[in-house]
């Protein structure tokens, strides 16, 4: 009787939840699909779905394990008789279905053409089938099940005509997010190096249309093969043309930005170096474009590195952890995003409405960092875990001269929580004034140059493509080309620690950049380290060389401490004593002592050589000092170097890079000098053709220091990640071409580096070009905001067109106009144009003239003042000596004076430093100051 009842009741819920059935559910119903030119898919379901039995019952597919619950679509031939028919797991859908092709018609009977159950690239068990020959203007049936009938929901699908062939034959269209999953059958069509290597195995393509210009970043989420793969795009579904954006065997990657056009249709590769066997369930993803005002946190670097995201400059927002109102992601590694302030004068602020992460003795599990500054590196300023609600809301600001604001994400897989929510905003601040570290603010360059690099942070838009992943304290400038040939570059820092990248944009405007067309992320060589996480034998307490006397108060995390911020200087010849205070020591017995070798780099090439030893002896007691006296050979290398000290428990370190499970290093720098003037190894740029001077020393302009980075002739990359050896091939470049370059350096308050050109083949910039026309007069008069500009000529020779251009500090000139030339012309001719000008004070303005072959060459910048103030103003005393109190007389209440360099950087009057300045009051120049 029980049985018998809960039969009846079984029978009844099943009836209460009965679904109807498809409208396609039988082939008299089929949807009308139209064959597009590349797959678009479309979601559809088998919820419902039942056995076709009428008007006649189809033949069997063959395939599949057809149990019943198909639904069906239709299609006509085009006139090419090829068709393709795709499927494809969307989210939460169905993973393992079955398809079949019929021809005929529902009502007398359907013919078996082809059956399909697991050949498409997005799912290992979905179908594909890839059919030419079929008659034109005939109707195909398509008939769609889950395989055994015991699973129900959507799926996508597409039908159509290929325009291509091999792999391009095939091209779905993908949306951005939506995770593509395939499944190499071995051997491909193509054998292409798209990325440095030949990738002969099968290759599988997607059609990809952006909705933003924003940067593209694609992710690799899945190669449990860990077999090379490759990916790159294109504009056109060729064999040839591609661009590399990454090859790895990782197991999960995200490569990017790429600079991609919104509404532009891109294809994308993505290719296996194994054709000798199957690879499957490769996965990967375009990411969507982040909504403006709304950031969520990364969970993986970019490009091999610890940053996860294009710097965002901004001044409101909210940013959140990955999961928003879900738990964060677990196993992050300190992977960090960057905002900035979208407004000069402006300091960002982090206001924590909510924060809940696990919590944990000293936050070792899982914490939230919060940096004073652009990167990874910038000094703390804030960090925590557990539940801060009682707490909050608590704002955190920057006062950093960058203004900017890094957040830094760790988190295990023991518990993950809901995360954070932060408001993100700006307030006034003393934040230091913009220089050029902004493309818009770029300063011209010509030839060998010797910079300064002191930037206060990345500018107020910041780069984002190619192998630049952020700015951080950038630099920008800009030169022309005036011969076609090859163009070098070898750039020197002046301190031998600083880290330098550079990407180079061919572009007319900072509004056209786009990709870099050479770009080098690589990191800056640097001295070998381990860290070891057991307990200590012995340690260092303190260190005395010269004028460094470090006293570290105790064992440092890991066993390693860098403390070559600490510097002295040291002359070739002489001797200093090297004093290591050592705890640990246990005994007189040699293996109860405490050992402290130290080891210089002498040759200055980031190792420690054998050469290089120096040791202290062994402590018997602790703490105890011991003292050797350390000589500077004459043959070391002058300039910026470091040397290390190493205690380890029962016999010296005989490997200076080895793990210190019994003791610790510390490292420090030294400068060598040798008395001469270029001891830093870096040509200024008054000296050239000098010597370093000193015994063993290369000549300056030598390519020959390890932190050096530039463009050379033997390297045949283009671009390189953090993991490059710094240099990329040199760009071929063409007369009229315009160049912005990126220095971007890791460190605030850099002192500098030179850029030294080198030329091939004819390549030329030149700053002192005539202009091949008889200008007689060039004038710009204001009225009203309007400008009028207008010039005169006598005569014009191969003349193109001009181009008018305007600047507000008459360094970085902009383009305003452009006007035909006449060509070859003996007569008299008067040009004019006008614009809104909507910034009152003082407009620089220069015509560029452009022959008919791509030469130029510039005029001498004239003056406009849009509502100019007529007062005089004068600086006493003036020359000034440095430090002395100076004025500006004719000033009255409520004007306002800022300082100018040379370089348009803005200063403050009480720290001025030797050099000529200009005073402008209230937008205008009104008269310069030297300081000496």
């Amino acid at each position: 009787m029980k049985r018998f009842i809960s039969i009846i009741t079984a029978v009844c819920c099943l009836s209460a939840v009965s679904v109807a059935q498809p409208a396609n559910d039988n082939c008299t119903g089929a949807i009308a699909l139209t064959a597009s030119s590349s797959c678009t898919f479309s979601t559809y379901s088998n919820v419902g779905a039942t056995p076709t039995t009428s008007p006649t019952v189809p033949p069997a597919p063959g395939c599949g394990n057809y149990l019943g619950g198909d639904v069906w679509f239709s299609v006509t031939v085009p006139a090419s008789g090829h068709l393709i028919f795709d499927t494809q797991t969307p989210s939460g859908g169905l993973t393992d279905i079955a398809m079949a092709i019929y021809s005929g018609d529902c009502t007398t009977g359907l013919t078996l053409i082809e059956c399909d159950d697991d050949d498409s690239d997005n799912g290992y068990y979905m179908p594909k089938i890839d059919r030419i020959g079929l008659a034109p203007g005939t109707t195909i049936y398509i008939r769609v099940w889950e395989y055994g009938n015991n699973s129900f929901g959507n799926f996508n699908f597409c039908v159509y005509e290929p325009l291509g062939t091999g792999p391009c034959a095939s091209v779905p269209t993908i949306l951005c997010g939506q995770t593509q999953t395939l499944n190499f059958q071995g051997g491909g069509d193509w054998n292409n190096q798209y990325c440095g290597n030949a990738a002969p195995g099968e290759e599988a393509i997607f059609a990809y249309t952006p909705t933003q210009n924003t940067g593209t970043f694609l992710t690799l989420s899945g190669n449990p093969s860990a077999e090379y793969i490759n990916f790159a795009y294109n504009t056109s579904c060729t064999s040839t043309g591609w661009t590399c954006i990454g090859r790895t065997a990782a197991s999960s990657a995200t490569f990017g930005p790429l600079a991609l056009d919104s509404g532009v249709t891109y294809y994308f590769i993505c290719d296996n170096e194994d054709a000798s066997s199957n690879i499957t369930n490769v996965s990967f993803y375009i990411n969507c474009p982040e909504i403006p005002g709304y950031y969520e946190h990364p969970t993986e670097g970019i490009q091999g590195t610890y940053n996860g995201a294009c710097m965002v400059n901004t001044c409101s927002g909210t940013y959140v952890d990955d999961g928003n109102a879900n738990p964060y992601s677990p196993n992050i590694n300190e992977i960090y995003r960057t905002f900035c302030p979208e407004f000069p004068g402006k300091c960002m602020t982090a206001t924590i409405n909510s924060l809940v992460i696990e919590s944990s003795s000293g936050c070792v599990n899982d914490a939230l960092i919060i940096r004073d500054g652009p990167t990874q590196g910038s000094p703390f300023l804030w960090g925590g875990c557990g539940n801060w609600s009682a707490s909050l809301p608590l704002t955190i600001t920057s006062t950093n001269s960058s203004g900017c604001l890094t957040f830094v994400f760790y988190s295990n897989a023991i518990t993950n929580l809901d995360g954070w929510n932060i408001t993100l905003g700006c307030v006034n601040c003393s934040q230091v004034s913009q220089t050029n570290n902004d493309c818009n603010t770029a300063i011209p360059i010509c030839g060998a140059t010797n910079l300064n690099s002191s930037s206060p942070g990345p500018g107020l838009t910041s780069t984002c493509g190619g192998c630049n992943l952020s700015e951080n304290f950038s630099s920008w400038y800009y030169f022309e080309i005036t011969a076609d040939g090859k163009l070098a570059l070898d750039m020197k820092p002046e301190e031998f620690f600083e880290d330098y990248d550079f990407a180079l944009y061919e572009a007319d405007t900072c509004a056209t950049l786009g990709d870099p067309v050479r770009c080098s992320y690589a990191m800056s060589p640097t001295y070998c380290r381990q860290s070891y996480a057991g307990g200590f034998s012995t340690g260092i307490y303190n260190v005395v060389f010269n004028t460094i006397s470090n006293n570290s108060n105790g064992l440092t995390s890991g066993h390693y401490a860098n403390y070559t911020s600490l510097s002295t200087t040291v002359n070739a010849g002489s001797s200093y004593n090297l004093t290591v205070n050592v705890i640990g020591a246990t005994g007189a017995q040699t293996w109860k002592q405490a050992y402290v070798r130290a080891w210089f780099d002498w040759n200055k090439n980031l190792v420690f050589d054998a050469g290089e030893i120096f040791d202290l002896g062994g402590a018997t007691v602790s703490p105890q000092n011991l003292t050797l006296s350390i000589p500077i050979p004459l043959t070391a290398r002058p300039g910026k170097t470091a040397f290390r000290v190493f205690s380890q428990y029962a016999s010296y370190q005989a490997n200076p890079c080895a793990a210190t499970p019994t003791g610790e290093a510390e490292t420090y720098a030294i400068f060598i000098s040798d008395g001469t003037h270029c001891s830093n190894n870096v040509k200024d740029a008054d000296e050239t053709g000098v010597d370093c001077g000193g015994a063993d020393c290369v000549d300056c302009s030598k390519s020959s220091w390890p932190t050096n980075t530039g463009m050379n002739g033997t390297s045949t990359d283009y671009s390189e990640d953090v993991s490059g050896d710094s240099w990329v091939n040199w760009q071929s470049v063409t007369a009229g071409q315009r160049y912005y370059i990126l220095i971007n350096n890791w460190s605030p308050g850099a002192n500098g580096f030179d850029l030294v050109w080198q030329f091939a083949e004819g390549g030329a910039m030149d700053c002192a070009i005539v202009l091949p026309v008889e200008l007689l007069s060039f004038d710009a008069i204001c009225n009203d905001g309007l400008v009028d500009i207008a010039w005169e000529v006598a005569s014009e020779t191969n003349n193109d067109y001009f181009v008018v251009l305007k600047s507000y500090n008459g360094i970085a000139f902009a383009a305003v106009d452009t006007i035909d030339g006449r060509g070859n012309a003996n007569s008299y001719m008067k040009y004019e144009t006008s614009y809104l000008e909507e910034n009152p004070g003082t407009v620089y303005y220069k015509l560029k003239q452009i022959d008919l072959d791509g030469a130029f060459a510039y005029s001498e910048p004239i003056v406009a003042n849009c509502g100019a103030d007529t007062r005089t103003f004068k600086a006493v005393p003036n020359p000034a000596t440095q430090g002395e109190n100076w004025k500006i007389e004719g000033m009255v209440s409520g004007d306002e004076m800022r300082i100018f360099d040379i370089y348009g950087r803005e200063h403050y009057k009480e720290n001025l430093e030797k050099g000529m300045y200009t005073i402008v009051i209230n937008g205008e120049p009104a008269t310069k100051l030297i300081v000496y």
